[in-house]
């Protein structure tokens, strides 16, 4: 009779975990979509300024931040379908389901720390060039010539690649962090489960 018992304990269980994993990977399938469509904005506008500012510096800087983009951009969109995929998979299992939208949760935090620390230095000289270049009507030797745009540019970037890193730290503590430590405490109450039983 415990045997027969056994099966209708564990069934209730994983679909539970199973609904609150769907739910809460559906919503960070929203969140990367979301993030998906902000980055191919955030890739026009990069392009529309490369019109306006057609100055060979700032153009090329400008042009790695488009490439970064659009490789965060395929990259988020592998992850998304990767989630998708693995909700969709009924013979997945369980424990190996949640295992695995941890692992692709934490590999789009890591992606956009990555983008912030390599790609902001570009799109931050880019900005400081472009705004300058435009307000003092010189040329950029001219321009470079000066300390204080040497200093300008550096202190810019000391200041702001550290804020913008731990804000986007704070952001994906906010977006998935409680996701994330729910997944962690899914998967040990799981091991801790079939250990059991």
């Amino acid at each position: 009779m415990s045997k027969a018992a056994s099966p209708r304990i564990r069934n209730p269980f994983k679909s539970l975990l199973l609904s609150e994993v769907s739910t809460r990977c559906r919503c960070c399938i929203d969140v990367s979509g979301s993030y998906f469509i902000i980055n191919t904005l955030g890739i026009l506008f990069t392009a529309a300024l490369l019109f306006l500012f057609p100055i060979t510096i700032v153009q090329v800087l400008l042009g790695f931040v488009i490439l970064a983009q659009l490789w965060s951009a395929k990259r988020t969109f592998y992850l998304y379908q990767k989630i998708q995929y693995a909700l969709s998979d009924v013979k997945t299992g369980m424990l190996h389901l949640l295992k695995q939208q941890l692992a692709l949760i934490l590999d789009f935090i890591k992606l956009e720390e990555r983008l912030t620390i390599f790609v902001l230095p570009f799109a931050l000289a880019g900005g400081f060039i472009a705004g300058g270049l435009s307000r003092s009507q010189k040329s950029v030797t001219e321009f470079f010539a000066e300390p204080t745009i040497q200093i300008g540019i550096l202190v810019t970037l000391i200041l702001f690649i550290p804020i913008f890193y731990f804000l986007t730290k704070w952001i994906n503590r906010l977006l998935f962090g409680h996701h994330t430590e729910s997944l962690k405490q899914m998967i040990q109450s799981l091991e801790n489960h079939t250990e059991t039983g």
